[in-house]
């Protein structure tokens, strides 16, 4: 029995497959760039990706630096490490006063226009303080 429809419709099912294995390209065509990662700006606004010091939490007196930091992690969302915290004790004014010196783990946060803005700094105790990041942009 010939079925002229049939094989009318038949010989465009090669076609409609042909069709469907052709990968649909979109958009430039390459996987997409990887966003840089976040960066933390000392006093002068220079930006820094694990930097082993922070002097910008007080850029006006340098009263509080973190030294010696340690990353054990830095991504998009936070950075978390460990170092030491010198500290003006201001006493009996934060001219002549000491630096108090201790281990800290540290955090960085609140990731804006690709820039850590805040750091908290945590004692042995367990005190938490956190601190924006007064550099300039």
């Amino acid at each position: 029995m010939n079925r002229p429809g049939l094989r009318r419709a038949l010989g465009a099912v090669p076609v409609l497959v042909a069709l469907a294995a052709v990968p649909v390209v979109t958009g430039a065509g390459g996987p997409a760039a990887a966003a840089p990662p976040p960066v933390i700006r000392d006093c002068a606004g220079n930006p820094h990706v694990k930097p082993t010091t922070i002097d910008s939490i007080h850029c006006g007196d340098a009263g509080l630096v973190v030294t010696d930091i340690t990353w054990r992690t830095w991504t998009a969302g936070e950075a978390r490490g460990t170092g030491i915290e010198r500290k003006k004790t201001c006493v009996p004014d934060c001219a002549t006063g000491g630096t108090q010196v201790q281990p800290v783990d540290v955090r960085l946060s609140g990731s804006r226009g690709g820039a850590f803005t805040t750091v908290t700094l945590v004692n042995e105790n367990g005190l938490s303080n956190a601190y924006p990041i007064t550099a300039p942009r």
